[in-house]
C-alpha cells in the first residue's frame, strides 16, 4: 500500500486492524510503502497491533557538511525570537529538525505562526525540503516504549 499524502499516513493504524479483524488477513504483519520510509504493523496475539515507524539518520546541522542558505531569516520566519536547542538535519529527505529550547513548552510550540509564502520565497527546496519543530516530550507513566512501538503497561 503506498500513502502518497503525507509523509505517514493518517490512518495506517486504522488500516492494519481492519485488514487484519475485519478483512482476515493472516499474516502476522502489513508493510506500508509511506513517503518516510516503510511502516510496519504487527498483529499480536491479545487482539491489538503495534506500529513501527520509519527512521532516518540525523546529523546535528553543523557537522552535516549542508549549508542552507538563508538558514537564519528562514528560522526567524518559522520561529519568531522563539529560543532553540538543537538543529538537526536529516540528508536522505532533506530535512530540518529544530528542537526548541526546554523553556519552551507545548504551548510555546503551538502559539507558532510560521509565515509559509516567506518560508517558500527564503527556500528554493534544493536542500531543504520540509521544517519539523518539536519540544522535549513529558514522561507519561501510561505507556512504555519498548522495541520501537507503543504498548500498553504490562503488555
Amino acid at each position: 500500500m503506498r500513502c502518497s499524502s503525507a509523509g505517514l499516513c493518517q490512518g495506517t493504524l486504522a488500516t492494519a486492524a481492519v485488514l487484519f479483524e475485519r478483512l482476515g488477513n493472516p499474516a502476522k504483519a502489513v508493510t506500508f510503502q509511506t513517503l518516510s520510509g516503510p511502516l510496519v504493523a504487527e498483529r499480536h496475539d491479545h487482539g491489538g497491533v503495534a506500529i513501527f515507524l520509519p527512521t532516518a539518520d540525523t546529523v546535528p546541522y553543523e557537522k552535516g557538511g549542508v549549508t542552507v542558505p538563508n538558514l537564519d531569516a528562514l528560522l526567524k520566519t518559522v520561529l519568531g525570537d522563539t529560543a532553540v536547542h538543537s538543529l538537526h538535519y536529516v540528508p536522505s529527505r532533506k530535512r530540518l529538525l529544530v528542537r526548541l529550547a526546554d523553556t519552551v513548552g507545548r504551548a510555546g510550540l503551538e502559539a507558532l505562526t510560521p509565515d509559509v509564502n516567506r518560508m517558500l520565497h527564503l527556500n528554493d527546496g534544493a536542500l531543504l525540503n520540509s521544517v519539523t519543530v518539536t519540544v522535549r516530550g513529558e514522561v507519561r507513566p501510561r505507556f512504555s516504549f519498548r522495541n520501537g512501538g507503543k504498548h500498553p503497561p504490562n503488555t
